[in-house]
């Protein structure tokens, strides 16, 4: 929620502990890693790359709204690079404007975004809003310096919604034969913010709009980096790190390739949750597209700064849907590149070919409204230019009624023999009386028969 003494800020805050999971990969299935914070996990990091760890083939790490001090570690660890969590992260190293350019069009590369075993994927999220929120863009901080852009949507009957960007990146890397070590880095979704009234932070609750399946899950012990703050978690929501979690728990592999399980493999049920949100995208823009349906009547009602606004959401939704098309080709490239012949990813494909389609006829039809809303407009403009005239025409005759009248009180010079109460009044009457028909006439006469009839039976003068 949005208060009003810090709308100028238009900055949130959501204030987590940095949760993380572990999982670990041996004789072809995930199972719970013993490391409850960060000292154990780094130690079971040493531990797999030495080849200590007995029977561990692999190193599944989930980290949801990772710190900068956490990521440093790892890269001196796994010797990851930086680049990899500042792409997640985008910290910005330069000004705002100049950052928030960077940032666009670095991660719109897809030789940039995506690698053999490297790979973000960006996408959108639906969030509840308060009713009274206005409709603003703002950047979502959190606490591990992640920066992620939300625009709440005007208001809809009975929906109040908010779209906010989103990232996930994974990383995988072989550190030895046969052992590898990934790293999978999620923004929070089921994290309340904390107001703090000692910084310029508002408050705002992350709702998501994507229901969680109702089957069965494994309970997944997930632990906390060490905060200042505190946080509660939704309970009716489990976070994108819970989820994946435990679909990896409850995924088994085949007889063949034991030791060794793809990037792809890792990513099926992210993937899942991210075509989930994007078909809720779809959803919503075709929600508005049918709001944005206005008729003269509904159009008469608004005024014209509503009308602008209406034009420049317009206008904002079909840029909307451009970037959303370039997130949704990165995310079928990924999913084609990894497994061509995996009869699940020519599913998952297909569904991003529908969700992309529905895009695409959405943002056409949100593109169409542009034209037509100005045609109403200027279709308005003209009718009440036209009414206007109407009622010009009705006060002209009016003037001119008044026009005898005048006109021969000035030739009586109004004296006191012709005045209202004196008896030569009927005399001023019997003059000016006549001349009003008279000069009705002459105002209808270039418009009757008689005068077009002259006027084509005319002769040219003789020369």
């Amino acid at each position: 929620m949005l208060k009003s003494s810090e709308m100028n800020s238009r900055c949130a805050q959501i204030v987590t502990d940095g949760t993380f999971s572990c999982l670990e990969f041996r004789n072809g299935k995930f199972e719970v890693s013993g490391a409850t914070n960060m000292e154990q996990l780094f130690s079971r990091i040493e531990a797999v790359k030495s080849g200590s760890a007995a029977n561990v083939s692999g190193l599944c790490m989930l980290f949801e709204d990772i710190s900068l001090e956490v990521a440093g570690q790892l890269d001196l660890l796994l010797n990851i690079g930086q680049e990899f969590f500042h792409r997640h992260l985008a910290a910005p190293k330069f000004p705002r404007l100049n950052s928030r350019l960077k940032r666009n069009n670095t991660l719109s590369l897809p030789s940039k975004n995506q690698s053999p075993n490297c790979v973000h994927l960006s996408y959108k999220r639906l969030l509840e809003a308060a009713p009274q929120s206005p409709p603003i863009h703002y950047e979502l901080r959190m606490e591990g310096r992640a920066e992620r852009s939300v625009r709440h949507m005007p208001h809809m009957k009975d929906c109040c919604v908010s779209i906010a960007d989103a990232c996930f990146s994974i990383l995988k890397k072989e550190i030895g034969e046969g052992v590898w070590i990934s790293v999978m880095l999620m923004d929070p979704t089921s994290k309340s913010a904390v107001y703090d009234p000692t910084r310029p932070w508002v408050k705002t609750t992350q709702r998501p709009w994507r229901d969680t399946s109702s089957e069965s899950r494994v309970s997944v012990p997930h632990y906390s980096a060490p905060s200042f703050h505190q946080s509660q978690r939704h309970s009716t929501t489990p976070s994108f790190l819970e989820e994946t979690a435990q679909a990896l728990l409850v995924y088994e592999r085949g007889p063949s390739l034991v030791s060794d399980v793809s990037i792809y493999e890792l990513t099926r049920h992210p993937v899942q949750i991210m075509t989930g949100e994007w078909i809720l995208y779809s959803s919503l823009m075709g929600q508005f597209a049918k709001h944005y349906e206005i008729s003269f009547e509904t159009l008469k009602s608004l005024s014209t700064t509503e009308t602008s606004n209406i034009m420049l959401e317009l206008h904002s939704w079909r840029r909307r849907g451009q970037r959303s098309l370039e997130k949704l080709t990165a995310l079928k490239s990924f999913v084609a590149q990894q497994v061509p012949q995996d009869t699940l990813a020519r599913a998952v494909s297909n569904d991003i070919n529908y969700i992309s389609q529905q895009i695409v006829d959405h943002r056409q039809s949100l593109e169409y409204m542009v034209p037509m809303l100005i045609s109403m407009v200027q279709l308005m403009d003209s009718r009440r230019a036209m009414e206007e005239t109407i009622y010009v025409k009705r006060l002209t005759y009016v003037a001119l009624i008044f026009l005898p009248l005048s006109f021969v009180a000035s030739l009586f010079s109004m004296n006191e023999d012709f005045a209202v109460n004196s008896s030569g009044f009927k005399v001023y009457l019997a003059t000016a009386l006549p001349l009003l028909p008279l000069v009705l006439l002459g105002i209808n006469v270039p418009q009757s028969r008689l005068w077009y009839w002259c006027k084509s039976h005319r002769t040219a003068p003789k020369t």
